[in-house]
């Protein structure tokens, strides 16, 4: 027998339990017991959630941030970039150049056409309404613009000036230098950089965005999806445990984007397709990742096409219903949810009393971590454990967190209405596997805004895992083609099916671990083929996006035929069950 270990490098707190475990039976030898088959859980306890819930309460100050002034619709001006392309600034803005010029030599900062469109358009929303737009607004200017990072920074000075000014006249480039350098100063490494400065109403500013993009792509007009289809290829910055896409359909539905065929792709390279509809004037992309050995991801891509081929310029929030105005309590949000899930045909969710108490307890704290400078770890610590779902009954197969920013004025439906820009936020909201939710609210009158804590629940349920064994083969063929090697052969007879299935259904009843089932299953296979076969065991959290780490055994024989089944177990002390991959293959003479 031979045993690959599982990866023993430093985990962090977040560590995705992924673990493989590989077994040889030879000839018509008997397979001896495998080591027992462990997997880690990236969720924080319960009684480490109750310290948290009882920490003092934060202040208004520390929940809330300046309030964004509502707006349900805004037109950018432009000029506006044709494709995504990034591209260093070559405009006229004196404050853009000026910037350009300060970083001039600096290989690890650069001044962007997408980030000084951002910047232009970010001021000209503040000067008109004396406040900053929503975070969904900001999304709608920063993709328009081409600018390619999700998270990035504004830094705004506002001037009096005498009211005769006219619109377009800067404040002296003097007092825009100290500010451009104080700036900088605090521009994060590899940052992409934009500057503008304007006037109005007897007002000047100066806007400095500041981000440092999270993945690089193949540039794309932004008139394209004609064809129902738009290919994203390109790189992360970050290595990656899982990637999902996403695009939106219409004016509340979305689509998952796949994998594109027989794309030979790095470790750190994505190349998928993801679907829209060609009538659409503005479809919006997204790609959510996570570290390997976090089961928490984040979108480190925001893509803007218009597949009708329109300008692309107007944004404007739909409401999927009336709503109630003034209405801004967890009921409410669940009433609006489930009134939108019901208009597109899906279940209803289930609102969890006892679940949705602990997230009550916890958001605030969440929301203030989030306003802090070193909250990261809060965070995740927080969100991670809303996500283990401990007060939830049933066996969890996946949890899906959103948090709702709104002002004050808007009720529950219509902060549900502005999320509904995102695309992964539509995969929360109508995830048609999700079958409970927990929810809660803060609203507060006086500092004028709303904030809401959604989290989504789905069960292991009676399941096809096909399209998933499928995906599975086809990572491993992408992998074997990076080295130049063929697909494997791919068992699926009925006699693989049987014994493969037979075995996960006695895994996921709890009669025996995986670890004992693979070396019976094993056994099964070398007595019906009197021929050698190796067995590997892989155990994930997060299934769809997944990038598994496949065994050196499996990527370096040239021909090799292989069977997969894919199915469930409960670890013991688990807060979720987890995805269970068994692997049987031979190496062909």
């Amino acid at each position: 027998m031979t045993k690959h270990r599982p990866n023993t490098r430093p985990r962090r707190a977040l560590a995705l339990a992924l673990a493989s475990l590989l077994t040889t039976v030879t000839g018509c030898a008997s397979a001896r017991s495998a080591s027992s088959f462990r997997v880690e859980q990236p969720f924080p306890s319960e009684a480490e959630l109750e310290q948290i819930s009882q920490r003092p309460a934060p202040t208004r100050e520390q929940l809330f941030t300046e309030a964004p002034v509502p707006v349900d619709a805004w037109t950018l001006r432009g000029p506006l970039p044709e494709s995504t392309a990034l591209r260093p600034y070559a405009g006229e803005d004196p404050f853009a150049r000026a910037t350009a010029e300060l970083v001039k030599g600096d290989d690890d900062r650069r001044v962007t056409e997408g980030m000084s469109c951002l910047a232009r358009e970010y001021g000209r929303f503040v000067l008109a309404h004396q406040g900053r737009p929503s975070q969904e607004l900001q999304h709608f200017m920063a993709a328009r613009c081409g600018a390619l990072s999700v998270t990035f920074g504004v830094r705004s000075w506002q001037l009096k000036t005498p009211d005769e000014v006219d619109e377009h006249e800067a404040p002296p480039l003097e007092v825009g230098r100290e500010l451009l350098e104080e700036a900088l100063s605090t521009a994060p490494p590899r940052a992409t950089l934009g500057a503008w400065a304007g006037s109005a109403g007897g007002r000047s500013i100066v806007i400095v965005t500041a981000g440092a993009p999270q993945a690089t792509i193949t540039a794309l007009p932004v008139a394209t999806g004609g064809d129902g289809f738009v290919e994203l290829r390109g790189r992360l910055e970050r290595p990656h445990g899982w990637l999902q896409g996403y695009s939106t359909r219409g004016e509340f539905a979305y689509s998952r984007c796949e994998p594109i065929d027989n794309m030979a792709l790095a470790p750190d390279e994505f190349g998928l397709r993801c679907p829209v509809d060609a009538r659409d004037d503005i479809a919006i992309l997204e790609l959510v990742a996570a570290e390997p050995g976090r089961v928490l991801g984040g979108t480190v891509l925001r893509v803007l096409v218009s597949p009708s081929g329109a300008d692309a310029n107007h944004y404007a929030l739909r409401s999927p219903g009336a709503g109630q105005a003034g209405s801004r309590d967890a009921d409410s949000l669940l009433a609006a949810i489930n009134g939108l899930r019901g208009s597109l045909g899906l279940a209803t969710l289930r609102g969890d009393t006892a679940q949705s108490a602990l997230v009550d307890n916890l958001f605030p704290h969440f929301l203030a971590a989030r306003n802090k400078f070193d909250g990261g770890r809060l965070i995740d610590q927080i969100a991670t454990g809303m996500m283990a779902g401990w007060k939830v009954e049933g066996l969890i197969r996946g949890s899906q967190i959103l948090t709702l920013r709104s002002h004050a004025s808007r009720s529950m439906e219509r902060a549900l209405a502005e999320s509904l820009f995102s695309p992964s936020n539509r995969a929360v909201l109508l995830n048609p596997d999700a079958r409970s939710t927990a929810l809660a609210t803060l609203v507060d009158d006086e500092a004028e805004s709303s904030a809401a804590m959604v989290v989504t629940y789905e069960y292991f349920e009676q399941r096809d895992y096909a399209r998933e064994q499928s995906a599975f083969l086809d990572a491993l063929d992408r992998a074997r083609r990076n080295r130049g090697l063929p697909p494997v052969t791919r068992v699926n007879g009925p006699v693989a099916e049987r014994v493969l299935g037979a075995g996960m259904t006695r895994v996921q009843r709890g009669e025996s671990a995986p670890d004992e089932e693979l070396s019976d299953v094993l056994r099964e296979f070398v007595n019906r083929s009197q021929r050698g076969f190796q067995g590997a065991i892989y155990s994930t959290l997060v299934l769809d996006g997944w990038q598994p780490r496949f065994s050196e055994d499996l990527l370096s024989a040239r021909d090799i035929e292989v069977a997969v089944k894919i199915g469930h177990y409960r670890p013991s002390q688990g807060a979720w069950g987890h995805h269970v991959v068994f692997v049987v293959f031979t190496v062909l003479q």
